[in-house]
């Protein structure tokens, strides 16, 4: 819904707002990683911020043993929202184009 949102009334999100879509392609350029090393670093960024910031939280609440996993529960929320956002935004432009 966001994707299509943007390209109808040609707005520019505020970065905060679109800080899950570069998930994807960072997972994508990973895979560049054997031949281009640096090209995993966005990926591995955005999985140690998240477990870490799950690890913060974990630490700051009583019941830390189970709190501690939300940065994995970012992480899938973060990945599922990118994965929807890119492919809403490749179908709607696609169909743009064929109207």
């Amino acid at each position: 819904g966001r994707a299509r949102t943007i390209l109808k009334h040609k707005i520019v999100p505020k970065p905060r707002q679109m800080a899950p879509a570069v998930v994807l392609p960072a997972l994508v350029l990973s895979l560049l990683a054997p031949i281009l090393p640096i090209a995993f670093w966005p990926f591995a960024a955005w999985v140690m911020l998240c477990l870490g910031y799950g690890v913060l939280l974990g630490v700051k609440a009583k019941d830390h043993a189970v709190i501690i996993y939300s940065g994995f529960a970012a992480m899938i929320m973060h990945m599922g929202w990118s994965i929807g956002f890119w492919r809403g935004f490749i179908s709607t432009l696609i169909n743009t184009r064929k109207a």
